[in-house]
């Protein structure tokens, strides 16, 4: 995370004159175009999740109506359907944990960008 005292410190320490303000504008400006781009990328893993979702769902079908079809015992297609539905739960639980923390990292730039 971009942190103000230390980039004025940074300029400091290189001779540079400090305006503050313009400083703040522009990590403003950093802390709205990140958290912006943050909201976008939530956006999209919640809209796009479920499409995602159903291709496994239909190969899992798929695999399933073929191993029916060739005689293949039924234990052994409920063991084969458990295990990539437990793959496709697996998936959709990383992704909530991905949305949450983006969304973490989002009230940590609203925090910044009102100090």
């Amino acid at each position: 995370m971009i942190n103000k005292e230390d980039i004025i410190k940074e300029l400091i320490e290189m001779g540079v004159e400090v305006d503050s303000k313009i400083i703040e504008k522009k990590l403003k400006e950093i802390y709205v175009n990140e958290g912006f781009a943050l909201t976008k990328e939530i956006s999209f893993m919640q809209k796009y999740n479920f499409r995602f979702l159903l291709i496994p769902l239909l190969f899992d079908l798929l695999l399933l109506f073929i191993l029916i079809l060739n005689g293949k015992s039924f234990f052994n297609t409920m063991i084969i359907a458990i295990i990539l539905g437990a793959i496709i739960i697996i998936d959709e639980l990383i992704n909530k944990l991905k949305i949450k923390s983006l969304k973490s990292k989002i009230e940590e730039i609203n925090i910044q960008m009102n100090k």
